[in-house]
């Protein structure tokens, strides 16, 4: 099974490429959908001939290419690029029992609803892996997965209620950004997060001020 990224597919724009690419959703070939749907699969393995390997959420079927799996940039960065001979095939895995993450950016400290709903475009991590999100807002931003338990390659975040620790981000440019929330990563409705208001503030303000910015542009 040959890898192309989602915009050789032909049919996302760019802002759903965008956003796809944040995510660890794959297009494939229909007939395996269709075959892989009907053991309840949801979740799939990658690996290319020198053993890299990602895991894959199977979520659209594609009629362009019968020998091809669409995925995102990350993946393809992740598997260095070596794409052309991969396996491709369903997985089970352990579903995590906690996750500590770490933003990159004080900005990137949102509203702990507004995160979980970026996170839920993953069904699975590892640790050690960096997370590149979709913010509601519109905008991406990347966290750093620190550890996963059980402490397997992979593990599944999928529909699962979660023990979540957010460690202050890497770059922190005031000491509120040292608040660490505790929070279940969860479908809506979630559990309510104690935060710092301040810090929660200034996450608003600059979302608002990248929304400005980029209806300025448009």
């Amino acid at each position: 099974m040959r890898l192309y990224p989602f915009s050789s597919l032909g049919i996302l724009t760019e802002e759903e490429i965008d956003i796809e690419n944040c995510s660890n959703h794959v297009y494939v070939p229909h007939h395996l959908f269709v075959q892989w749907l009907g053991t309840s699969a949801v979740m799939l393995t990658i690996r290319n001939a020198v053993d890299q390997e990602v895991v894959a959420s199977m979520y659209h079927a594609q009629s362009k290419d019968a020998d091809a799996v669409y995925v995102p940039a990350w993946m393809l960065a992740s598997l260095d690029c070596d794409t052309e001979m991969c396996h491709v095939a369903p997985i089970v895995l352990p579903t995590c029992s906690a996750i500590t993450l770490q933003p990159h950016n004080e900005e990137d400290v949102t509203e702990m609803e507004l995160f979980q709903a970026s996170l839920e475009r993953y069904s699975a991590v590892r640790a050690g892996q960096e997370v590149t999100l979709w913010h509601p807002y519109g905008y991406s931003f990347v966290v750093n997965v620190c550890t996963v338990e059980p402490d397997d390659a992979w593990v599944s975040i999928a529909q699962a209620d979660i023990p979540l620790v957010m460690l202050p981000p890497v770059i922190a440019t005031t000491a509120a950004a040292a608040t660490v929330a505790v929070a279940a990563v969860a479908p809506p409705p979630t559990a309510a997060v104690t935060t710092d208001a301040t810090l929660r503030q200034r996450c608003f303000e600059a979302a608002r001020r990248r929304m400005e910015a980029k209806e300025k542009a448009e």
